[in-house]
Protein backbone atom coordinates (compact mmCIF):
# COMPACT_ATOMS: atom_id res chain seq x y z
CA UNK A 1 0.00 0.00 0.00
CA UNK A 2 1.06 3.58 -0.64
CA UNK A 3 -1.34 5.51 1.64
CA UNK A 4 -3.02 4.64 4.92
CA UNK A 5 -6.14 6.76 5.58
CA UNK A 6 -6.32 7.17 9.35
CA UNK A 7 -9.75 7.73 10.89
CA UNK A 8 -9.90 8.29 14.65
CA UNK A 9 -13.60 7.95 15.47
CA UNK A 10 -15.92 8.39 18.42
CA UNK A 11 -19.68 7.96 18.63
CA UNK A 12 -20.48 8.76 14.99
CA UNK A 13 -21.39 5.46 13.41
CA UNK A 14 -23.58 6.88 10.63
CA UNK A 15 -20.97 9.44 9.59
CA UNK A 16 -18.22 6.82 9.67
CA UNK A 17 -20.08 4.30 7.50
CA UNK A 18 -21.07 7.00 5.01
CA UNK A 19 -17.41 8.06 4.86
CA UNK A 20 -16.21 4.52 4.26
CA UNK A 21 -18.75 4.15 1.46
CA UNK A 22 -17.50 7.31 -0.24
CA UNK A 23 -13.88 6.23 0.05
CA UNK A 24 -14.64 2.80 -1.37
CA UNK A 25 -16.43 4.34 -4.37
CA UNK A 26 -13.50 6.67 -4.99
CA UNK A 27 -10.92 3.88 -4.83
CA UNK A 28 -12.91 1.72 -7.21
CA UNK A 29 -13.46 4.56 -9.67
CA UNK A 30 -9.76 5.45 -9.85
CA UNK A 31 -8.47 1.88 -9.51
CA UNK A 32 -6.67 2.59 -6.25
CA UNK A 33 -7.73 -0.40 -4.18
CA UNK A 34 -4.16 -1.74 -4.25
CA UNK A 35 -2.67 1.60 -3.20
CA UNK A 36 -4.89 2.93 -0.40
CA UNK A 37 -6.29 1.33 2.73
CA UNK A 38 -8.20 2.64 5.76
CA UNK A 39 -7.29 2.26 9.43
CA UNK A 40 -9.97 3.06 12.01
CA UNK A 41 -9.37 3.61 15.71
CA UNK A 42 -12.69 3.53 17.55
CA UNK A 43 -12.24 5.37 20.85
CA UNK A 44 -14.54 2.99 22.76
CA UNK A 45 -17.67 4.55 21.26
CA UNK A 46 -20.81 3.91 23.34
CA UNK A 47 -23.04 3.92 20.24
CA UNK A 48 -23.22 1.15 17.61
CA UNK A 49 -19.95 2.06 15.87
CA UNK A 50 -18.43 -1.38 16.46
CA UNK A 51 -21.46 -3.29 15.18
CA UNK A 52 -21.98 -0.96 12.22
CA UNK A 53 -18.33 -1.22 11.18
CA UNK A 54 -18.33 -5.01 11.42
CA UNK A 55 -21.45 -5.10 9.26
CA UNK A 56 -19.80 -2.82 6.69
CA UNK A 57 -16.74 -5.08 6.64
CA UNK A 58 -18.89 -8.06 5.68
CA UNK A 59 -20.45 -6.18 2.75
CA UNK A 60 -17.55 -4.12 1.36
CA UNK A 61 -15.62 -4.83 -1.80
CA UNK A 62 -13.28 -7.73 -1.10
CA UNK A 63 -10.27 -5.70 -2.27
CA UNK A 64 -11.02 -2.66 -0.09
CA UNK A 65 -8.70 -3.04 2.91
CA UNK A 66 -10.08 -1.69 6.19
CA UNK A 67 -8.39 -2.34 9.54
CA UNK A 68 -10.60 -1.71 12.57
CA UNK A 69 -9.30 -1.24 16.11
CA UNK A 70 -11.26 -0.41 19.26
CA UNK A 71 -9.74 0.91 22.48
CA UNK A 72 -10.81 -0.63 25.78
CA UNK A 73 -11.71 2.80 27.17
CA UNK A 74 -12.03 6.40 25.98
CA UNK A 75 -8.41 7.55 25.78
CA UNK A 76 -9.12 11.05 24.47
CA UNK A 77 -8.63 12.74 21.12
CA UNK A 78 -4.86 13.09 21.13
CA UNK A 79 -4.08 9.57 22.29
CA UNK A 80 -6.53 8.13 19.78
CA UNK A 81 -4.82 10.02 16.96
CA UNK A 82 -1.48 8.65 18.18
CA UNK A 83 -2.99 5.17 18.42
CA UNK A 84 -4.27 5.12 14.85
CA UNK A 85 -0.96 6.50 13.54
CA UNK A 86 0.89 3.74 15.41
CA UNK A 87 -1.04 1.16 13.34
CA UNK A 88 0.10 2.62 10.00
CA UNK A 89 2.70 0.91 7.83
CA UNK A 90 2.48 2.64 4.44
CA UNK A 91 4.94 5.31 3.26
CA UNK A 92 2.26 8.00 3.56
CA UNK A 93 -0.66 8.57 5.92
CA UNK A 94 -3.74 10.73 5.53
CA UNK A 95 -5.76 11.83 8.54
CA UNK A 96 -9.51 12.11 8.12
CA UNK A 97 -12.20 13.05 10.61
CA UNK A 98 -15.01 10.52 10.80
CA UNK A 99 -17.54 13.20 9.76
CA UNK A 100 -15.38 14.97 7.14
CA UNK A 101 -15.36 13.97 3.48
CA UNK A 102 -12.60 14.10 0.88
CA UNK A 103 -13.18 15.90 -2.39
CA UNK A 104 -13.65 13.76 -5.47
CA UNK A 105 -10.38 13.08 -7.23
CA UNK A 106 -8.18 14.05 -4.29
CA UNK A 107 -6.90 10.57 -3.50
CA UNK A 108 -5.94 10.02 -7.13
CA UNK A 109 -4.18 13.39 -7.11
CA UNK A 110 -2.19 12.40 -4.02
CA UNK A 111 -1.06 9.11 -5.58
CA UNK A 112 0.09 10.94 -8.70
CA UNK A 113 2.02 13.54 -6.69
CA UNK A 114 3.70 10.89 -4.54
CA UNK A 115 4.95 9.24 -7.73
CA UNK A 116 6.08 12.47 -9.38
CA UNK A 117 7.27 14.92 -6.72
CA UNK A 118 10.71 14.25 -5.29
CA UNK A 119 11.08 14.69 -1.52
CA UNK A 120 7.33 15.13 -1.00
CA UNK A 121 6.40 15.29 2.66
CA UNK A 122 3.01 16.95 2.94
CA UNK A 123 -0.12 17.82 0.95
CA UNK A 124 -2.77 20.14 2.40
CA UNK A 125 -6.24 20.60 0.93
CA UNK A 126 -8.62 23.50 1.02
CA UNK A 127 -11.73 23.10 3.17
CA UNK A 128 -15.40 24.00 2.94
CA UNK A 129 -17.79 23.94 5.89
CA UNK A 130 -20.99 21.89 5.70
CA UNK A 131 -23.96 21.25 7.98
CA UNK A 132 -25.34 17.88 9.05
CA UNK A 133 -27.34 17.68 5.80
CA UNK A 134 -24.13 18.12 3.76
CA UNK A 135 -25.16 21.62 2.72
CA UNK A 136 -22.36 24.16 2.32
CA UNK A 137 -22.70 26.81 5.03
CA UNK A 138 -19.22 28.33 4.99
CA UNK A 139 -17.25 29.64 2.06
CA UNK A 140 -13.67 28.53 1.44
CA UNK A 141 -10.94 31.13 1.79
CA UNK A 142 -10.48 32.69 -1.68
CA UNK A 143 -7.22 32.02 -3.49
CA UNK A 144 -5.88 32.95 -6.89
CA UNK A 145 -4.21 29.59 -7.48
CA UNK A 146 -5.18 25.93 -7.70
CA UNK A 147 -2.00 24.59 -6.14
CA UNK A 148 1.33 25.86 -4.92
CA UNK A 149 4.51 23.96 -4.11
CA UNK A 150 6.71 25.05 -1.21
CA UNK A 151 10.31 24.06 -0.58
CA UNK A 152 11.33 22.46 2.70
CA UNK A 153 12.28 24.91 5.41
CA UNK A 154 11.21 27.87 7.49
CA UNK A 155 9.62 30.00 4.76
CA UNK A 156 7.11 27.26 4.00
CA UNK A 157 6.62 26.52 7.70
CA UNK A 158 5.59 30.14 8.25
CA UNK A 159 3.26 30.17 5.26
CA UNK A 160 1.50 26.81 5.55
CA UNK A 161 1.94 25.19 8.97
CA UNK A 162 -1.09 26.97 10.46
CA UNK A 163 -3.28 24.99 8.05
CA UNK A 164 -2.61 21.92 10.17
CA UNK A 165 -5.32 23.13 12.56
CA UNK A 166 -7.72 21.15 10.36
CA UNK A 167 -6.71 17.49 10.32
CA UNK A 168 -8.87 16.14 7.50
CA UNK A 169 -7.17 15.57 4.18
CA UNK A 170 -3.64 16.06 5.48
CA UNK A 171 -1.26 13.75 3.61
CA UNK A 172 2.00 13.20 5.49
CA UNK A 173 5.15 11.21 4.85
CA UNK A 174 5.15 8.67 7.68
CA UNK A 175 8.91 8.18 8.14
CA UNK A 176 9.76 8.81 11.84
CA UNK A 177 6.76 11.13 12.24
CA UNK A 178 5.27 9.41 15.28
CA UNK A 179 8.64 8.77 16.90
CA UNK A 180 9.64 12.44 16.65
CA UNK A 181 6.30 13.59 18.06
CA UNK A 182 6.48 11.23 21.02
CA UNK A 183 10.02 12.43 21.74
CA UNK A 184 8.54 15.86 22.60
CA UNK A 185 6.55 14.38 25.47
CA UNK A 186 6.03 17.67 27.33
CA UNK A 187 4.48 19.26 24.23
CA UNK A 188 1.91 16.63 23.30
CA UNK A 189 -1.44 18.32 22.66
CA UNK A 190 -4.80 17.95 20.94
CA UNK A 191 -3.58 20.04 17.99
CA UNK A 192 -0.80 17.58 17.22
CA UNK A 193 -1.60 17.85 13.51
CA UNK A 194 0.01 21.30 13.48
CA UNK A 195 3.16 19.66 14.80
CA UNK A 196 2.91 16.93 12.15
CA UNK A 197 2.56 19.45 9.32
CA UNK A 198 5.32 21.72 10.65
CA UNK A 199 7.65 18.77 11.14
CA UNK A 200 7.16 17.50 7.59
CA UNK A 201 7.49 20.96 6.01
CA UNK A 202 10.74 21.56 7.87
CA UNK A 203 12.25 18.54 6.09
CA UNK A 204 10.24 17.97 2.91
CA UNK A 205 8.42 19.61 0.02
CA UNK A 206 4.85 20.74 0.75
CA UNK A 207 1.93 21.16 -1.66
CA UNK A 208 -1.06 23.32 -0.79
CA UNK A 209 -3.92 22.44 -3.12
CA UNK A 210 -7.05 24.52 -2.36
CA UNK A 211 -8.73 23.40 -5.59
CA UNK A 212 -9.64 20.24 -3.65
CA UNK A 213 -11.95 21.18 -0.80
CA UNK A 214 -12.40 18.72 2.03
CA UNK A 215 -15.93 18.96 3.41
CA UNK A 216 -15.83 19.62 7.15
CA UNK A 217 -18.90 19.28 9.36
CA UNK A 218 -19.01 22.05 11.95
CA UNK A 219 -22.34 21.42 13.70
CA UNK A 220 -21.74 17.90 15.04
CA UNK A 221 -21.31 17.52 18.79
CA UNK A 222 -17.64 17.32 19.81
CA UNK A 223 -15.94 15.45 22.62
CA UNK A 224 -13.98 18.63 23.50
CA UNK A 225 -14.53 22.38 23.59
CA UNK A 226 -12.58 25.63 23.24
CA UNK A 227 -11.20 26.96 26.50
CA UNK A 228 -10.70 30.57 27.60
CA UNK A 229 -7.77 30.90 25.22
CA UNK A 230 -9.45 29.33 22.19
CA UNK A 231 -7.05 26.42 22.73
CA UNK A 232 -4.12 28.57 21.65
CA UNK A 233 -2.25 27.14 24.64
CA UNK A 234 -2.58 23.73 22.96
CA UNK A 235 -1.75 25.06 19.49
CA UNK A 236 1.44 26.72 20.75
CA UNK A 237 2.74 23.43 22.16
CA UNK A 238 2.97 22.12 18.59
CA UNK A 239 5.49 24.87 17.77
CA UNK A 240 7.72 24.81 20.85
CA UNK A 241 9.80 21.76 19.76
CA UNK A 242 11.06 23.77 16.79
CA UNK A 243 12.87 26.22 19.05
CA UNK A 244 15.66 23.62 19.03
CA UNK A 245 15.98 23.52 15.23
CA UNK A 246 14.73 26.96 14.13
CA UNK A 247 15.53 29.23 17.08
CA UNK A 248 13.38 31.41 19.31
CA UNK A 249 12.89 34.27 16.84
CA UNK A 250 11.43 32.08 14.12
CA UNK A 251 9.16 30.21 16.54
CA UNK A 252 7.95 33.55 17.91
CA UNK A 253 7.05 34.52 14.35
CA UNK A 254 5.17 31.26 13.88
CA UNK A 255 3.11 31.91 17.02
CA UNK A 256 2.29 35.50 16.09
CA UNK A 257 1.44 34.49 12.52
CA UNK A 258 -0.97 31.86 13.80
CA UNK A 259 -2.63 34.39 16.12
CA UNK A 260 -2.99 36.85 13.25
CA UNK A 261 -4.62 34.34 10.90
CA UNK A 262 -6.78 32.77 13.62
CA UNK A 263 -7.62 35.81 15.74
CA UNK A 264 -11.22 34.54 15.97
CA UNK A 265 -9.97 32.23 18.70
CA UNK A 266 -9.79 35.21 21.06
CA UNK A 267 -13.53 35.84 20.64
CA UNK A 268 -12.88 39.58 20.59
CA UNK A 269 -16.03 41.61 21.31
CA UNK A 270 -16.84 45.27 21.71
CA UNK A 271 -17.08 46.42 25.27
CA UNK A 272 -14.95 43.57 26.63
CA UNK A 273 -11.39 44.95 26.71
CA UNK A 274 -10.78 43.48 30.17
CA UNK A 275 -11.58 39.97 28.94
CA UNK A 276 -9.15 40.42 26.06
CA UNK A 277 -6.49 41.73 28.44
CA UNK A 278 -6.91 38.71 30.70
CA UNK A 279 -6.45 36.40 27.70
CA UNK A 280 -3.30 38.32 26.78
CA UNK A 281 -1.91 38.01 30.31
CA UNK A 282 -2.78 34.30 30.44
CA UNK A 283 -0.98 33.60 27.17
CA UNK A 284 2.10 35.45 28.34
CA UNK A 285 2.16 33.32 31.49
CA UNK A 286 2.39 30.06 29.56
CA UNK A 287 4.60 31.01 26.59
CA UNK A 288 8.37 30.67 26.99
CA UNK A 289 10.14 34.06 27.26
CA UNK A 290 10.45 34.69 23.53
CA UNK A 291 11.92 38.09 22.67
CA UNK A 292 9.32 40.67 21.53
CA UNK A 293 6.45 38.17 21.74
CA UNK A 294 4.56 40.22 24.33
CA UNK A 295 4.88 43.45 22.35
CA UNK A 296 3.86 41.92 19.03
CA UNK A 297 0.91 40.06 20.54
CA UNK A 298 -0.27 43.24 22.30
CA UNK A 299 -0.08 45.21 19.03
CA UNK A 300 -1.98 42.49 17.18
CA UNK A 301 -4.79 42.31 19.75
CA UNK A 302 -5.15 46.10 19.95
CA UNK A 303 -5.40 46.28 16.18
CA UNK A 304 -8.05 43.55 16.08
CA UNK A 305 -10.05 45.26 18.84
CA UNK A 306 -9.93 48.64 17.11
CA UNK A 307 -11.03 47.05 13.82
CA UNK A 308 -14.30 46.06 15.50
CA UNK A 309 -15.22 49.73 15.68
CA UNK A 310 -14.23 50.40 12.08
CA UNK A 311 -15.98 47.51 10.39
CA UNK A 312 -19.62 48.01 9.47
Amino acid sequence: MLIDILIPTYNRSEDLIYNLTLIQEELIQHQLLDKVKVIISDNCSPDNTQAATKEFLTQKNANFVVDYYRTEENIGLEKNAVHVLSKASSDFVMFLGDDDYLDKGYLNYCVEKINRVENLGCIITGIVQIDNNLKVIGHPRPTDFEEVVGDAGYASMLKYSHLGHQLSGLLLKRNNLLEEYLATKENRNIYLFIYFVTNRIEKYTVIYVPKFKTQVKILNAKDWDYNQLGLLDEVFKSYYPFITTQGEEKVKNLLIHFCRLHSYRFGIKKGQPNRLYQQYKKLLSIVPPLKNFAQELRTLLLKEYILLFIRK
